[in-house]
């Protein structure tokens, strides 16, 4: 009778040692979990307003490269904090802000606007917050500070590509300057006349609109009058397809060129077929360039959002996989994540290569390419930024 108790005082025992242990474990697994490494990013872009088209495709990519991150790297944990910025630096403002003392981000991304990016870069300074743009390219962001970076070439080497462009490669002795008044049209025709008046070039006519004019022809009847051939225009995706639209209207044959707007998509449901071909520059993007990673993204991207990704969304992965990367080799800690960006050199991106300067400016390829009123595109030439 002693000997059966004794044995089942034992089993008790051993059950609650087992009962006892596996509580154990299954606490260290909650807690495991509930410690589970979290980054806040935050991400301020035009989702409503003048730019937001190309803001929502920023962000697109950036959801794409998250979502894929998480998979591969699920002990830690990335919570993205959207804000809208409505292309208004005030509401720029108040989101970095918001993202900072409420939400406790220390690393964002935004604006793809340069004036908003401007206006939020001394809190991101003062804060020691790292911000990083995708689309940013005023020549004054350059000077932004020391936690202010971008993937997007500065208007100063934009403008000066078309320039040498006209000059060197079309032979074109005077043209005509037409752009949006806003920081970006004025800073990239800034450029682009500077550069061509110091190669000999004459412009012939230059005019400055509003960002919501739609209505340019006045201006193309008098580049009619003066017999102007060609044209370099800078202007929103909507503004373009107006424009070429009432030169086709009006009759006019003046050889176009422009920027990046020219690919929008906005640009080319409202345009097509009704113009023959636009030279532009943009930065270096090319779904058939056949490397992996560009393979990769175009099938993921199409999974997801059943489209062709353009170069906005590409920006978006591209700046998220930056940031991914400089996280990762900074073993995690929000607060390694600038000095390891300034480490990354030759960053094969959907981009392509991507490098940052002691500036924290980048450094890549820009394409001169040519779409066509069907839609299609093609690339004349690509120059590099060194």
């Amino acid at each position: 009778m002693n000997k059966n108790r004794k044995t089942l005082l034992g089993l008790i025992l051993v059950a609650l040692v087992v009962v006892a242990g596996y509580f154990v474990w299954r606490n260290s697994q909650e807690k495991n979990s509930e410690e589970k490494e979290i980054v806040k990013i935050g991400v301020i872009m035009p989702q409503t307003g003048f730019l937001s088209s190309p803001g929502n495709n920023v962000i697109k990519g950036i959801n794409l490269y998250f979502e894929e991150f998480q998979k591969e790297h699920p002990d830690k944990q990335i919570e993205l904090i959207f804000e809208d910025s409505k292309s208004d630096p005030k509401i720029g403002v108040n989101a970095i802000n918001k993202l900072i003392e409420i939400d406790g981000a220390k690393l964002i991304i935004g604006d793809i606007g340069s004036p908003i990016l401007l206006a939020m870069a001394p809190i991101a300074e003062k804060n020691r917050v790292v911000l990083i743009s995708p689309g940013a390219s005023n020549p004054k962001v350059r000077d932004a500070g020391d936690y202010v970076f971008r993937i997007y070439t500065s208007d100063e080497f934009d403008g000066r590509v078309m320039a040498n462009y006209l000059i060197s490669r079309k032979k074109v002795e005077s043209v005509a300057l037409l752009h949006f008044n806003n920081d970006y049209g004025i800073g990239l025709s800034k450029s682009f006349e500077e550069s061509y008046s110091a190669q000999g070039g004459q412009i012939s006519l230059a005019y400055s609109f509003e960002d919501s004019r739609v209505d340019f022809r006045e201006i193309i009847l008098r580049v009619k009058r003066q017999a102007i051939r060609d044209l370099y225009f800078i202007g929103s995706p909507k503004q373009n397809a107006s424009f070429l639209k009432q030169l086709k209207e009006l009759d006019c044959t003046s050889n176009v060129y422009g920027v990046l707007s020219f690919e929008d998509s906005e640009f080319l449901n409202i345009a097509r077929n009704s113009f023959d071909s636009v030279i532009y520059t943009t930065p270096y993007f090319d779904l058939n360039d056949g490397r992996e990673i560009v393979e990769n993204f175009k099938k993921s991207f199409a999974e997801k959002y059943r489209e062709v990704p353009d170069l906005q969304s590409a920006l978006g992965y591209d700046v998220s996989s930056i940031i991914a990367q400089a996280l990762v080799n900074g073993h995690f800690e929000e607060n390694n994540v600038k000095d390891e960006l300034y480490k990354i050199q030759d960053f094969l991106g959907v981009t392509g290569r991507i490098s940052f300067d002691q500036a924290g400016d980048v450094k890549k390829d820009i394409l001169i390419k040519e779409v066509y009123g069907t839609g299609e595109t093609r690339i004349l030439e690509v120059l590099s930024v060194d």
